[in-house]
């Protein structure tokens, strides 16, 4: 949402009224607010999730008046209608309005039943004169945040208008860090205190109660029995431990977007950013690990604006079938066709129902044939873009279905090992779990496991070998590593030369404090899922100890999500992409429990020489606990 403040003119509130006599009529009236007989119930609104999608299947109910209740349809909508038993008169709001208005602590919350939303909160002192303007905009529906201002203690008028309709409610400041909206004035408690407005609202009229397994039940007052556009935010729950793996590509698809500034507009964060703060900073951070799936979806925007480019969905035209072991895929995009394949390889002595299967395993094969473990051959470079090291944007398959494209060559395998699971899932016959995939590399293979693994929540573990700058390395960490050591670090002044990454990404070649994240954003990506990293200390242009201060990063998301076990790395002196002994052991542990099921395994797995990282320095932040 977009504001910007100002102030200026009187509030006049009407011909012969003075400020006082309004606020001595207004306590007259608090006064003598009586109960009424009876009243007449007509209630309208829609039940949304955290992303703005309608909730079915929700049961809106009356707290006084339980008899009275209604479902949610298919788009979430609900209506009330009957007549309860005690009534309260409405004080103020004489018009019926498609949005409500509460406070958090310091920030005005607005929860329109509509998107698109411009209007304007003015607040007004004691004596009429306008002390803010605050216009905003904003295109997301769900619940928008205004920081309020510190304010003259006492009372204050605040008036919000969204087009042609308008709240005006009291504002009551005891102090810049106590504040209460009121509706209907100013309700002093038996104290002598005043009531926070949610608890005087549902005191003074009633509560509508929002309640749907699977969901977090919640309560919004209201202030008459007869309102439209009425809208109730639920917050989904997450119970037990978080999913190993999920089955769709990518579950925060229908997730608001987030705000992406252009590059002038982006302010410096010199450490490691903070991977729980939404991208609209207002907001604050998340609270519960049901918000991880939509908080997720904000960094996955991120990255592909300003690092990778965009990673289309599954193409409207797809085909799948077997011949033999040999994957068979047809892509299309409008007139546009391609063609990929993958080839199945099925360890002698395998059971002939599914099994899982590692995708383009290299150097670790050993590992997954001696347990049972399918391998995939998937040749990405020549069947998406061609030579890795000096190809350009425009050539290859891929760019063959996307000619508009800003896509890196990591995002663009990516998408080519996302088709082949669709194939997969697409074929039964292929006798392949596709709750348990693995993908693997090393070096730049590392890289193009990592992106495949983080950007496609159907790969139950992801095992990028010594991937570097780009992968498991941190942006910003690099980058002052070859200040510190003199020695060639692959950080971003390193990360321009084949179009392995959007252009956008060559914008920060110096100014790597400029990007809203960093790499252990992106390898936290995987979470819930698992996460294996193999890292060698011996090639300083690798940056392993970048890597340490990321694995670290990681492992706090992890532990917030309650699944510290899932993310593992393991180190070893060793020449680039070599395989060390020490590796085997570790590696081992991370198969057999995500994708074995084992579950009497130890994947308490940190290793590094490189223990001291000032992580208190480089990772300024501190997990939530996440309900």
């Amino acid at each position: 949402m977009k504001t910007s403040q100002g102030s200026g003119s009187e509030l006049t509130i009407g011909k012969g009224v003075t400020m006082a006599k309004f606020f001595i009529a207004l306590m007259v009236l608090l006064a003598n607010a009586s109960l009424l007989p009876a009243a007449t119930v007509s209630l309208k609104g829609t039940v949304k999730n955290s992303t703005g999608s309608g909730v079915a299947g929700v049961t809106v109910t009356l707290a006084k008046a339980t008899d009275i209740s209604a479902t949610t349809d298919a788009q979430g909508a609900f209506s009330l209608s009957g007549t309860t038993g005690t009534g309260v008169s409405r004080l103020l709001l004489s018009e019926k309005h498609h949005f409500q208005v509460t406070l958090a602590g310091n920030k005005l919350v607005i929860s329109p039943a509509f998107e698109n939303i411009n209007g304007s909160v003015e607040i007004f002192s004691n004596n009429g004169r306008r002390t803010v303007t605050i216009p905003f905009s904003g295109d997301r529906a769900g619940t928008q945040t205004l920081n309020l201002p510190e304010l003259v203690s006492g009372l204050n008028i605040i008036r919000v208008t969204i087009g042609k309709e308008t709240i005006t409610q009291t504002l009551v400041c005891l102090g810049n860090s106590n504040r209460y909206l009121r509706n209907n004035g100013i309700h002093p408690s038996a104290s002598g205190s005043f009531t926070p407005a949610k608890q005087a609202a549902a005191a003074a009229v009633d509560t509508l109660v929002a309640s749907k397994s699977g969901y977090t039940s919640q309560k919004v007052p209201i202030d008459s029995y007869e309102r439209e556009g009425i809208a109730i935010i639920m917050q989904e729950e997450v119970t037990g431990e978080m999913p190993l793996v999920y089955d769709k590509e990518h579950t925060g698809a229908d997730c608001p977007k987030p705000p992406l500034p252009a590059y002038s507009a982006l302010s410096s964060i010199k450490y490691t950013p903070d991977p729980f703060e939404w991208s609209d900073k207002t907001k604050g951070r998340i609270k519960t690990r049901a918000e991880w799936r939509c908080r997720r979806a904000e960094i996955v925007e991120e990255i592909m604006k300003y690092e990778t480019g965009q990673k289309p969905p599954k193409p409207e035209k797809f085909e799948a079938t077997l011949s033999g072991n040999t994957i068979n895929i047809t892509c299309g995009v409008g007139s546009n066709t391609i063609k990929l394949s993958a080839t199945i390889s099925r360890p002698s002595g395998a059971p002939s129902g599914p099994i899982p299967a590692i995708i383009n395993p290299g150097s670790l094969t050993d590992v997954f044939t001696k347990r049972g473990i399918a391998k995939i051959n998937f040749s990405f470079e020549s069947q998406l873009t061609g030579a890795a090291m000096s190809g350009g944007y425009n050539q290859g398959n891929f760019y063959k279905l996307y000619p508009q494209t800003d896509a890196g060559y990591m995002i663009r395998w990516a998408w080519g090992v996302s088709r082949v699971i669709d194939a997969l899932q697409a074929l039964p016959a292929a006798n392949i779990d596709t709750k348990r995939i693995a993908v693997s590399g090393c070096s730049y293979m590392g890289k193009f496991a990592l992106y495949s693994g983080t950007f496609d929540e159907r790969i139950a573990l992801t095992i990028p070998h010594e991937s570097g700058g780009g992968g498991t390395i941190s942006w910003r960490y690099s980058d002052m590593l070859e200040t510190r050591d003199k020695t060639e670090v692959e950080n971003l002044k390193h990360a321009q030369g084949a179009a392995w990454y959007s252009n956008a990404l060559r914008e920060f070649a110096n100014t790597p404090d400029k990007l809203p994240f960093d790499q252990d954003e992106l390898m936290a990506l995987c979470a819930p899922r698992a996460l294996f990293c193999i890292e060698s200390s011996m090639i300083a242009r690798m940056g392993a100890e970048a890597a340490r201060l990321d694995a670290i990063a990681v492992r706090k998301i992890y532990a917030a999500l309650g699944v510290e076990d899932r993310i593992g790395v393991t180190e070893a002196n060793v020449n680039h992409c070599t395989w060390a002994s020490s590796y085997t052991a570790d590696l081992e542990a991370f198969v057999d429990k995500f994708l074995l099921g084992k579950t009497n395994v130890n994947t308490n797995i940190l290793r590094s020489k490189f223990t001291s990282v000032d992580t208190t320095t480089w990772i300024p932040w501190t997990a939530p606990t996440l309900q």
